[in-house]
C-alpha cells in the first residue's frame, strides 16, 4: 500500500517480487484458519483455557480477548490480499510467482515437521487429526496439497494484477 501511495520508490521492486508470496499467504490464511484450525476441538479447548486463566510463574493470567485476537489475526487475510492486488504497480515475474511461494512454503512446513520431531506435538492440531486418520503419509500429502494450493494462489495473484494492469 505504501508503494502505491508513494510511486517510484526503492520499495517498488521488493513489493512486486514479494507480492506473489504475500498474496498466496494472505489468501490461504483465512480459509485455512477457519476451515481447519478455529473450530478444531483441541484449539477450542486451548482458547477456553486462556480465557478462563492460566498460571504463569506463580501469577494467574486471564486473557479475555483471545477469541477477538484470533479473529483479528486471521479474518482480514483475504481482504488484504485483494487490496494488495489492487495497489501493486507492476506485474511480478514468473520466477517470483514460483520460487518465492514454493521455497517459503517448503521451508515453513519443514519447520513445522521439525517442531513435531523435536517436541512430539504438531503446531497445528489439524495435523494431529490427519496423522491419526491417515498416518504420516497422510500428513505428507496434506502438506503437499497446502503447498500446491499456495503455489496456484501466487499465480492467481499475478493473473489478477496482469488483468488489472491491462485495463
Amino acid at each position: 500500500v505504501v508503494s502505491a501511495l508513494v510511486p517510484d520508490t526503492l520499495l517498488d521492486p521488493c513489493v512486486v517480487t514479494g507480492f506473489p508470496l504475500a498474496f498466496a499467504l494472505d489468501l490461504l490464511l483465512t480459509p485455512l484458519y477457519y476451515g481447519l484450525d478455529h473450530f478444531n476441538a483441541e484449539n477450542v479447548k486451548v482458547r477456553r483455557k486462556w480465557i478462563q486463566g492460566v498460571e504463569i510463574d506463580g501469577t494467574r493470567m486471564v486473557y479475555p480477548y483471545v477469541e477477538v485476537a484470533a479473529h483479528l489475526q486471521h479474518a482480514p487475510g483475504a481482504v488484504v490480499a485483494l487490496v494488495a492486488a489492487l495497489c501493486i504497480q507492476a506485474s511480478p515475474s514468473r520466477v517470483a510467482c514460483t520460487v518465492g511461494p514454493c521455497s517459503y512454503l517448503a521451508f515453513y512446513l519443514t519447520q513445522t515437521i521439525a517442531c513435531r520431531v523435536a517436541t512430539g506435538a504438531w503446531v497445528y492440531p489439524v495435523l494431529e487429526d490427519v496423522q491419526r486418520a491417515a498416518g504420516l503419509v497422510g500428513v505428507g500429502a496434506f502438506i503437499l496439497v497446502v503447498c500446491a494450493v499456495g503455489a496456484v494462489l501466487a499465480w492467481v495473484g499475478k493473473a489478477l494484477v496482469d488483468a488489472r494492469l491491462a485495463l
